[in-house]
């Protein structure tokens, strides 16, 4: 402790520096003491560096983040309570269905002082997220990235994408995630992804592993369950195909063996798709795709792929077209 005395106009003043306290304002005709604490400085760089991830946290001065302060984070493990709430989170706030397929990382990222969960008072944190290990989508198949981004579930509840991006590899898995935030609790990257499917194993040129519905028209069906036909007679053969996610649309050339009883051959023509659906769900025509019949009674469709709704179709995982061919 140190006492210097000093004597202006017959008063006498008294600083005292005791440690970290200033005791200011004593005189020695009135002893009035008032004891301020001298505040620390803010922190204002924060790191983690855990099994699966490493953060780094870099806060505004007006965070008034104290030194005592710690970076924390929870991993938010599949089957949980709080990942379903992230991942509904997420479908709400980029607008996808149930069939569209996520890649998420979430964490319950947080500040720690004295055992309790702080907040930053103002301003806003950049934060600097690195997984250990790519995150990969849980999905076979080649990956697209259709998009991304990092959400934020407050603790009130309301969610909001945050202003950032996501560090992906070559091979579309997320490896981090940089953003701004201003309060603390459940956060993560996310990534919609879109599986391309091995041409070897699922694009087909045959449409016989397509076919959903047959119908003949013109054709009676007898007392004994069969159909009769009456040779010489025009009958029309409708059918329905449909792919799936193991069965893709080859872009050009699928063929399919005519029957025998339906003579086709040299047949050309053109025919349209009719409700072909646009990402805004709003039905669509394909025109102008082309047909033939060769010699051997096999039919050949080649696809427009320059109508411009075409895309749309191509896009479609579940795509299916009716075709009807008549003959005698």
């Amino acid at each position: 402790m140190t006492i210097d005395k000093h004597r202006e106009s017959n008063i006498s003043k008294v600083e005292l520096k005791i440690n970290r306290y200033i005791i200011e304002n004593i005189t020695e005709e009135n002893l009035v003491v008032n004891v301020v604490a001298a505040r620390e400085a803010p922190q204002d760089r924060f790191q983690l560096r855990g099994l699966r991830v490493r953060i780094t946290a870099v806060a505004d001065p007006e965070a008034n983040l104290p030194q005592s302060a710690e970076l924390k984070a929870d991993y938010i493990a599949p089957g949980t309570e709080a990942y379903a709430r992230f991942e509904a989170a997420t479908r709400r706030l980029y607008n996808l269905d149930e069939d569209a397929v996520l890649n998420l990382a979430p964490y319950d990222v947080y500040f720690l002082a004295d055992g309790a969960r702080i907040e930053p008072e103002d301003g806003r944190v950049r934060v600097s997220m690195r997984f250990t290990a790519p995150v990969v989508a849980d999905v076979a198949g080649e990956v697209e990235v259709l998009q991304s981004g990092v959400v934020h579930i407050r603790q009130d509840g309301t969610e909001e994408k945050l202003d950032g991006s996501l560090k992906l590899d070559a091979d579309g898995a997320m490896t981090g995630a940089d953003f701004t935030v201003d309060s603390f609790s459940i956060m993560g990257a996310v990534e919609e992804i879109g599986v391309a499917f091995e041409a070897a194993n699922a694009v087909r040129a045959d449409l016989a592993s397509f076919i959903e519905s047959v119908s003949i028209n013109g054709v009676t069906l007898g007392e004994d369950g069969q159909y009769h036909l009456v040779p010489g007679a025009r009958y029309t053969l409708a059918l329905g195909f449909r792919e799936n996610d193991e069965n893709q649309f080859a872009e050009s050339n699928l063929t399919l063996q005519l029957p025998d009883w339906l003579n086709s051959k040299n047949l050309s023509g053109t025919f349209d798709l009719e409700g072909v659906e646009d990402s805004a769900g709003i039905a669509r025509i394909v025109a102008n795709n082309r047909y033939s019949v060769d010699s051997n009674n096999v039919l050949t469709i080649n696809w427009n792929t320059n109508d411009p709704n075409y895309n749309n179709f191509q896009d479609a995982r579940n795509a299916y077209f009716d075709f009807a061919i008549t003959g005698k």
